[in-house]
């Protein structure tokens, strides 16, 4: 049988390794480990709590935690998506409101149009609206 070479990180705490990613197999292997470097206190990370999130700091996650309680969104892991996805949406509209505002800028530039006519042309238009 032709031998594979599956590798994955870990953390080794002292007493146990721990994977950090899934392990996709359910066969017995024979393993290398070898210590890559010496994991800081300071930049200790959540792998304790959640090791699939180990790159968050400790502090962080536990901030995750409680707003995702609060929220009443009981896993973890589908908060910390949901906050993902919602801040890769909000770099979209921001990305494409810039584009529009480039296009109009353009624009406006092409028909000699400045930004002081465009405001006084505002100012005309708020004269003519009724006062309530």
């Amino acid at each position: 049988m032709p031998s594979q070479l599956l590798t994955i990180e870990g953390v080794y705490d002292g007493k146990n390794i721990r994977p950090l990613e899934a392990v996709n197999t359910d066969k017995k292997h024979r393993v290398i480990i070898t210590f890559l470097d010496e994991l800081e206190q300071s930049s200790e990370s959540a792998q304790a709590m959640t090791p699939e999130f180990s790159y968050i700091p400790v502090a962080t996650m536990k901030q995750l935690q409680a707003l995702a309680q609060t929220t009443g969104i009981g896993d973890l892991q589908n908060f910390i998506v949901n906050i993902l996805e919602e801040k890769l949406q909000a770099e979209k509209d921001r990305e494409f409101v810039f584009a529009v505002t480039n296009e109009i800028r353009t624009g406006l530039a092409k028909a000699g149009i400045s930004e002081d006519d465009v405001l006084e042309d505002f100012n005309q238009f708020r004269r003519t609206l009724k006062r309530e």
